[in-house]
């Protein structure tokens, strides 16, 4: 009934409805990130921060694969923060079914090393960050 504060501007931000699920929400948290294997067809979910080698010379590719009960697609886009060069690219994507989501980063040996987040974000413009889910070393 009393303002503690007068005279200030409020934001308040409608949720996006546009795209979403039949609920009109969608549940982006990544629960967790890990190594994929393309040898055998593996993912291997694990704890925070995956751990990615940079390459003693040129450029390599490693796949990642990631896990939301929301369900990761390829329809959703996917970053990785970084300098502003932003020195990994995320060349490939593909799904794996049951929420997962496997990723194909680029980096070369000039990718600077440190904790990196993957940023994940829906057609509504919704995000989420999986901060420090990556070391670069």
């Amino acid at each position: 009934a009393t303002p503690a504060a007068a005279g200030k501007d409020i934001l308040v931000v409608e949720p996006s409805t546009a795209a979403s699920d039949s609920s009109g929400s969608l549940n982006l948290n990544v629960i967790a990130i890990g190594k994929f294997s393309s040898s055998d067809n593996t993912c291997t979910l694990s704890g925070s921060p995956l751990v990615i080698p940079r390459p003693a010379s040129g450029t390599a590719q490693m796949d990642l694969c990631a896990f939301s009960l929301g369900g990761l697609d390829p329809a959703l886009n996917y970053s990785i923060t970084g300098p502003p060069s932003n020195d990994i690219s995320i060349v490939a994507k593909q799904p794996l079914g049951l929420g997962i989501i496997r990723l194909t980063l680029e980096l070369s040996s000039a990718t600077l090393p440190g904790p990196r987040s993957l940023l994940v974000e829906n057609p509504n413009k919704d995000r989420t960050a999986v901060t420090g889910a990556l070391e670069v070393k």
